[in-house]
């Protein structure tokens, strides 16, 4: 598995953040055994503070799944927004 992530603060209150994941699995044993697949996800973030205790952000996930498994391979594309309030 290899990860990484990378964070900026663009001004005071917005922040951005992107970060990828690629991990590679192998079947042992079972049905499936020594096939393997291939996870992909990337995502990117960005945030903004109101205030200390408003903040809102914004994102885009994508998570792709390639395997030598029959009927695994899958993709997916999630857009959020949301609002966290704290005190």
């Amino acid at each position: 598995m290899v990860y990484a992530s990378i964070n900026h603060k663009f001004t005071p209150q917005l922040t951005g953040n992107v970060l990828g994941n690629v991990q590679y699995s192998t079947f042992k044993g079972g049905l499936y055994d020594s096939q393997s697949q291939t996870w992909y996800s990337l995502g990117l973030n960005l945030a903004y503070s109101f205030n200390p205790h408003v903040s809102a952000e914004v994102g885009y996930n994508f998570d792709d799944l390639t395997s030598e498994v029959r009927g695994r391979n899958t993709s997916a594309n999630r857009i959020y927004v949301g609002v966290t309030g704290t005190y």
